[in-house]
């Protein structure tokens, strides 16, 4: 997110997000090293739960809702490499080495999927923006044409009155 959850944010707002996506970049590091971040993602459900109470806008809440998936995703993965790592340390466990190197494989490719899917919903939300913006456009010209068109029917509806009252005056003769 790391613009400020919406247009106006408070300076501690913006404190707690780039407080939230440094602890959070810390904890994704010990996770994928396979250390013990629980620390850490307690910290970043806190600043979360104090995101989610200065929330006011629809993207804001969003914005915080991506946070609090975030620090989950990391929780599970960090308790997937947790057990894993508890595995390879028995002796002689090449099964649970291996495991813990596939879930940090599966992990990274997970977390590679989401930064895609966010940028092109970031994308998307851009295009969304400009089509909204190009139809506000259109509806001022429509809006400027249907008055064109209003005051030649007015117009229209005096010439037509001329010639009718010139008319019933020239068929007098």
């Amino acid at each position: 997110v790391g613009k400020g959850l919406e247009e106006g944010s408070s300076f501690t707002t913006m404190e707690y997000e780039a407080e939230l996506e440094s602890t959070l970049r810390e904890a994704q590091a010990k996770v994928e090293a396979g250390e013990d971040a629980s620390a850490l993602l307690d910290e970043a459900q806190e600043l979360v739960d104090q995101l989610k109470i200065e929330a006011r806008t629809a993207d804001a809440k969003k914005a915080v809702a991506a946070h609090a998936a975030r620090v989950k995703e990391l929780r599970e993965r960090g308790a997937l490499f947790g057990a894993a790592k508890k595995e390879a340390s028995r002796p002689g466990s090449s099964v649970g080495r291996q495991r813990l190197t596939d879930a940090r494989d599966k992990a990274r490719a997970s977390t590679s999927q989401i930064e895609k899917t966010k940028e092109m919903l970031d994308e998307i939300e851009d295009t969304g923006a400009d089509i909204i913006t190009e139809l506000h456009r259109n509806r001022e010209t429509i809006d400027k044409i249907n008055g064109h068109v209003k005051e030649t029917k007015g117009e229209l509806d005096k010439a037509d009155k001329m010639v009718t009252r010139m008319s019933k005056w020239w068929s007098r003769w």
